[in-house]
């Protein structure tokens, strides 16, 4: 029988991935490379990244992302996202 993962160096593993590709999301965010709401490079980093988290709190150690939501957003949270966004500036660099 196999061993069953520990979680909490599971969790920790999965938290620096999931870290990395949200740091990423925002380099590119702050660019203005990939920012549709629904398709767009930056939703689906910060996905993957929930999805590592999610899986790594199963127990699992991610393996795939199915690319759909886990959640589907509210029609609240839609909008204040698309306020935030139509607030920052134009260009940034970093």
């Amino acid at each position: 029988m196999a061993k069953a993962p520990d979680t909490t160096i599971l969790s920790a593993r999965a938290e620096a991935h999931a870290a990395m590709l949200e740091t990423a999301a925002s380099l590119m965010e702050l660019d203005g490379i990939g920012l549709d709401p629904e398709q767009g490079h930056v939703q689906h980093l910060r996905s993957m990244a929930g999805a590592i988290r999610a899986q790594a709190a199963l127990g699992k150690l991610a393996q795939s992302y199915p690319g759909a939501r886990y959640l589907p957003a509210s029609p609240i949270a839609r909008a204040a996202e698309r306020n935030a966004r139509s607030e920052t500036p134009d260009r940034i660099w970093h």
